[in-house]
């Protein structure tokens, strides 16, 4: 009995999965409330049918978990502004590949704010920030490759995101 009865549930699965799978076209299905154009759309994969992933294409990357979250800059040099608030304005940007960041303390500095590149979160291994623990403007940060680059302050944020932290998003327009 027992064979059968997994039998039927099997068959009685196997549309239901085949009704859920993924396109591989690169675009997905949009998901519920479609997607965002540019980016592979909110509800698909970054696939571009070949198998290889678009590193642009969104991916939530704490604490700027979607798309939302980001202001999309306009032109470059590209300013992150940091206070005695503990916030980074914004926290999250868009920018597009070659673009520069400066972080710049208004009111306050890097003795008190030292800057961080994450280790954990998005392109870690790619993420052009350095350290920066004194002054009050860092050097320019050049971004060249598509991807998500985090950051946080040393003393009032976390490498995983909490608090004084943030994200640059590489990506096309």
């Amino acid at each position: 009995m027992r064979p059968l009865a997994l039998f039927t549930t099997m068959a009685l699965s196997l549309p239901l999965a085949a009704a859920c799978s993924s396109s591989s076209s690169g675009g997905g299905t949009g998901g519920a409330g479609g997607g965002m154009a540019g980016a592979g759309g909110a509800g698909g994969d970054a696939d571009a049918g070949d198998g290889a992933v678009d590193p642009g294409a969104f991916m939530p990357v704490a604490p700027c978990n979607t798309v939302d979250a980001y202001t999309v800059a306009t032109g470059a040099p590209v300013g992150i502004t940091f206070d005695n608030t503990l916030t980074y304005t914004p926290k999250c940007v868009k920018i597009l590949p070659g673009w520069t960041v400066v972080f710049t303390g208004n009111g306050t500095n890097f003795g008190i704010h030292p800057l961080n590149p994450s280790a954990s979160r998005g392109n870690a291994a790619d993420n052009p920030i350095t350290e920066v623990i004194s002054g009050t403007t860092s050097p320019a940060f050049s971004f060249t490759k598509p991807g998500f680059y985090g950051y946080f302050c040393i003393e009032h944020g976390t490498d995983e995101g909490a608090g004084m932290a943030g994200v640059v998003w590489v990506g096309d327009e």
